[in-house]
């Protein structure tokens, strides 16, 4: 028996772990980098949150972001 395209859609989103799913923590943080004079700057833009079956991430952003925009993806809990 083959798979319809519903079958495969609803299987892609249960192997997803929504953002706020019983009270799921983000497992990484996606940062802007800004520079000024030499120093940079990290403001926090977003976070992600692993799909169940371990091949990506759902991401929500928390700004506008701009084309161009340097980003960094890191492991939350530690610096920027």
């Amino acid at each position: 028996m083959s798979k319809t395209t519903a079958d495969t859609a609803q299987a892609a989103t249960a192997n997803q772990t929504p953002p706020k799913a019983k009270g799921a923590r983000p497992t990484h943080r996606l940062s802007r980098v800004t520079e000024a004079e030499g120093k940079k700057s990290y403001e926090e833009v977003g976070a992600l949150w692993p799909h169940r079956d371990g091949k990506g991430f759902s991401l929500k952003l928390k700004a506008n972001l701009q084309t161009g925009d340097n980003l960094i993806v890191r492991m939350a809990g530690g610096p920027s």
